[in-house]
């Protein structure tokens, strides 16, 4: 398996060019000859976050017959493969939170899981985010600042985070790259969102992931737009007293690090991932290595 070697960028934001994609690399509906590229206009520097022009949109996700539903399935399944491939072999921790933070504590959470996990996460884990401003952002950026390298933000095709870690390019719309990215994760650390956060950890969920909610945090992560209900029962390896912390703002960092410690356990003990591989919902593969934490 080949591993994509992430790098952070940090430092003040600098003014990213706009650009056209030539109409040859946006046909057909797959990007299976793109994966691994780092989004196109991403500069050297830290950028900032701008949608390029992108005369396509897929349709994949709206075709409505059976047979093609399928096909789409199958696209979907073999995009995953193809980034998961690009990923490092280790744990993959995944935020999903907001584009905009709605209540007034959530930044100040986000920041100490961040400060919190950078020092202990293991030395093959990766996090990834969907590229997003807001909560994603802030947990990249902290993460950085307390030396924890390995962030990829998996983006749609003319996208670009504009932030700290490794842009990979993972669909061709928003649509596949939510469906991407609820399916190479092991673990999902859910905080505030709305109808997207809710669609990917659903996926997450139905492949046994280990969905982590901050109901303190409101919007999906406390239940709502369809947050999969199941998700916020606590898992086998949290305790009462850490599940029951992720609901007051002054104990959530400090507990669903304490949780990520046990599913981490939990995944070495096992020998790779909690969540299911089968070709059906496929895409993420067993945790490689050590995941000691």
């Amino acid at each position: 398996m080949r591993c994509l070697l992430v790098s952070v960028q940090t430092g003040t934001k600098a003014e990213a060019p706009q650009a056209q994609l030539p109409a040859e690399d946006v046909e057909g509906t797959t990007l299976l000859g793109r994966i691994g590229d780092r989004s196109p206009a991403r500069s050297n520097g830290a950028a900032e976050n701008k949608e390029l022009q992108v005369p396509t949109k897929s349709a994949k996700l709206q075709l409505p017959l059976r047979k093609e539903q399928d096909v789409v399935r199958q696209e979907i399944e073999s995009l995953c493969r193809a980034v998961a491939e690009q990923l490092p072999g280790g744990p993959r921790i995944c935020l999903l939170g907001g584009a905009t933070s709605r209540e007034p504590h959530t930044k100040a959470v986000v920041e100490a899981i961040a400060a919190r996990l950078a020092p202990i996460l293991p030395s093959n884990a990766v996090v990834l985010t969907g590229g997003l401003p807001g909560i994603q952002e802030t947990m990249a950026t902290t993460l950085a600042l307390h030396g924890f390298t390995r962030v990829v933000n998996l983006v749609h095709l003319g996208h670009i985070s504009g932030y700290a870690g490794e842009d990979l390019v993972a669909g061709m719309d928003a649509a596949e790259r939510r469906q991407v990215l609820g399916r190479v994760g092991d673990v999902y650390i859910c905080i505030e969102g709305g109808p997207g956060v809710a669609e990917e950890a659903q996926i997450a969920h139905a492949r046994g992931a280990v969905v982590l909610p901050l109901p303190c945090s409101g919007g999906a992560s406390a239940g709502a737009f369809g947050f999969p209900q199941k998700a916020l029962e606590r898992p086998r390896f949290a305790s009462p007293e850490d599940w029951a912390a992720l609901k007051d703002p002054q104990r959530a960092a400090e507990a669903t690090v304490d949780i990520l410690r046990g599913a981490l356990k939990e995944m070495r003990q096992r020998g790779g991932g909690l969540a299911d591989s089968s070709p059906d919902v496929m895409a993420t593969g067993p945790c490689m290595g050590t995941c000691a934490l």
